[in-house]
């Protein structure tokens, strides 16, 4: 992500405007000009339409996905944070998962010594 997304006020929206924004986004019944509009008019944020684009980008690509495994576009934005969480702790699994077969594989392998043989 470039420093400018990083740091831009559509990050740092209140939870709930930022839920709904994403959800929106996710939906994909807007234009970006709509969005634009559409949060200036409920609450009064000024944004351009090319800052949405590049704010929906990373949210498609970040969040997409989910909506092919059947998670309703409002509940991934009601719930980003538990989403987040739920990502890193599957990587971690996965981490542990590949780490525990190298080690079976390295048991069962004729021949292979380990650390408590030594």
């Amino acid at each position: 992500m470039s420093n400018s997304l990083k740091r831009h006020k559509l990050n740092y929206l209140p939870r709930d405007t930022k839920a709904a924004l994403i959800a929106k986004i996710l939906a994909n019944t807007e234009t970006y000009q709509g969005l634009s509009q559409w949060l200036f008019d409920e609450y009064g944020i000024k944004v351009s339409s090319s800052a949405i684009w590049k704010f929906a980008k990373t949210v498609q690509a970040k969040h997409g996905g989910l909506l092919e495994c059947g998670i309703p576009a409002g509940k991934v934005g009601q719930h980003l944070g538990k989403l987040e969480t739920l990502g890193a702790l599957l990587v971690q699994r996965e981490v542990l998962n590949r780490q525990s077969s190298a080690l079976l594989a390295a048991i069962l392998e004729p021949g292979a010594t380990t650390e408590d043989e030594r």
